[in-house]
């Protein structure tokens, strides 16, 4: 586990030396001819095997990589991917027909047995970080060499459009054979995108595949970079070396919206929520009524006042993001901000820690967030030391359950209430995705009963409960819905500004407008 501290003068060296050389080296840049786009992450991704992982950088990566069964729309409608089609043969059982003649980036054909082979390794405890999006699913069998069946344990609304998710990308047999141990370093896929390269903590390169099934992308070379600082991807966008950016800073992009060099892009359905995170499982943190008293001295408001500057965000009411189906837009309510009335709540319980930890990872808005946290909890009469860890040892150490507090983001891969509040919530993902370990037979029982629901007005009203029933347990506090947004060179076209439900974009349709 690595902590990561920047001098002051360190930083300022590095921002200076990078902006001196932005002026000519953009220009250079846009003079050329480009054969390669590169993407400026937030992250370093943690794996290339996308069922050994559920966070959104890796799959961004896996996404070019694999070609799912189906796959969503701009608008979020299930259409073929890897399958040419599929029939529901039961409410438990679907059936896939493969297209034919689709090549993985060994030159070997996908077949079924591929299917069976990926689908059943996301089944094995090697797909332990993907267990909410498998839970449902009873076994995979192929029909013959183009057909697959899927039977489901229980009926799941989400099944089908969880298939789009990168967990679910279809991997070849033989190769996963042969790596063995080392596979997440030699992935093959059918997607637009061979791998080539990773360099970690710095960038994954990928190369165009050319004998891919569909359109191919127009340039040779995709590098996805991970670049902590938002600060510093400005100064990469602006110096060329990057041509579009994830989360730019509030200052970064107030300065750069109004610079013809640039576009700004935003997904405006809000699939994502940042959070403040109890860990349930600790003593005194495990009472409710503990977690109501310290969320009082939490200011939502003030945090997206001061972090965010009311630009492209708004305050968190819930757990579940707008951008969900069955948000509950009238009953949730923003956290009121009232030390005072926290402090009286919390004499009331006779909890008295120490100092509490926070945790969070290097993102200079979590970290700006904690900060504010911090001196909310002193009005509280609470300590608060704040933990700043890289994004894999962060992740590690949330899974290892040693925090008391965590700021972190959830997101949603579908548009189904589902994909965010079981993994995030139910006891079975305690030490995996659900972070804050709760357990809650109550809520156990509503998000069992909630996959199962067709859609229509009884779902919608169990997930309307939902909510309501985890604003006063409080395994969170929700802070802020960020909208994506990204920021690139005015030199792209095709650039797609909405998500593929929570985080990872298509860049397959991106290119360059002749160089001036």
């Amino acid at each position: 586990m690595k902590k990561f501290f920047l001098s002051f003068l360190g930083t300022a060296a590095f921002l200076w030396i990078a902006a001196f050389g932005a002026y000519g080296a953009y220009g250079k840049a846009a003079a050329a001819e480009k054969d390669t786009f590169v993407y400026g992450n937030g992250y370093d991704i943690r794996t290339l095997d996308p069922i050994a992982t559920s966070d959104a950088p890796s799959w961004q990566a896996c996404r070019h990589i694999y070609q799912t069964l189906i796959e969503l729309d701009d608008d979020l409608n299930v259409t073929p991917e890897l399958a040419e089609k599929y029939e529901v043969v039961s409410p438990t059982l679907y059936r896939f027909f493969l297209k034919k003649g689709v090549k993985f980036h060994n030159g070997e054909e996908v077949k079924a047995d591929d299917v069976v082979f990926s689908l059943s390794r996301a089944l094995s405890p090697a797909g332990s970080a993907v267990r909410a999006f498998v839970a449902d699913i009873d076994s995979v069998e192929a029909v013959d060499e183009y057909t697959v069946d899927i039977k489901l344990k229980k009926v799941s609304t989400p099944f089908i459009m969880n298939l789009s998710v990168p967990w679910a990308g279809i991997l070849n047999r033989k190769a996963v054979e042969e790596a063995g141990e080392n596979y997440a370093q030699n992935p093959v896929g059918s997607g637009p995108f061979r791998f080539e390269s990773w360099r970690k903590g710095d960038r994954v390169v990928l190369e165009r595949f050319e004998d891919f099934a569909g359109p191919k992308p127009k340039y040779k070379t995709l590098v996805i970079r991970a670049i902590p600082e938002a600060n510093i991807r400005a100064i990469e966008l602006e110096s060329g070396a990057v041509d579009l950016i994830y989360l730019p800073s509030t200052s970064d992009l107030l300065r750069l919206e109004g610079d013809s060099r640039f576009v700004t892009y935003r997904d405006t359905r809000p699939a994502a929520t940042n959070f403040l995170g109890f860990n349930t499982q600790k003593p005194g943190l495990d009472n409710p009524k503990v977690r109501q008293a310290l969320a009082y001295g939490v200011n939502v408001k003030g945090i997206v006042q001061s972090v965010f500057r009311n630009i492209g965000c708004s305050p968190a009411q819930n757990a579940l993001p707008p951008g969900v189906i069955y948000f509950d837009a009238e009953n949730n309510r923003v956290q009121e901000y009232d030390p005072e009335k926290g402090k009286a709540l919390l004499g009331e319980t006779g909890y008295k820690p120490d100092k509490l930890q926070l945790v969070t990872n290097e993102r200079s808005d979590r970290q700006a967030m904690a900060t504010i946290i911090q001196a909310g909890f002193k009005e509280l009469g609470v300590d608060v030391e704040i933990q700043i860890l890289e994004w894999a040892a962060f992740l590690d150490f949330l899974k290892e359950g040693k925090h008391d507090l965590c700021i972190l983001g959830n997101f949603a891969p579908i548009p189904d209430p589902d994909a965010i509040l079981q993994s995030s919530f139910h006891s079975s993902m305690a030490r995996q995705t659900n972070y804050a370990n709760f357990a809650d037979p109550e809520t156990d029982e509503l998000l069992e009963k909630g996959v199962a629901m067709p859609a229509g007005e009884e779902r919608k009203e169990l997930y309307f409960k939902l909510q309501r029933l985890l604003d006063e347990k409080k395994p969170w506090v929700p802070l802020v819905y960020l909208v994506a947004t990204q920021l690139g060179s005015a030199r792209l076209e095709g650039v797609n500004p909405r998500s593929n439900g929570g985080g990872f974009y298509d860049f397959r349709k991106i290119s360059f407008k002749p160089a001036d």
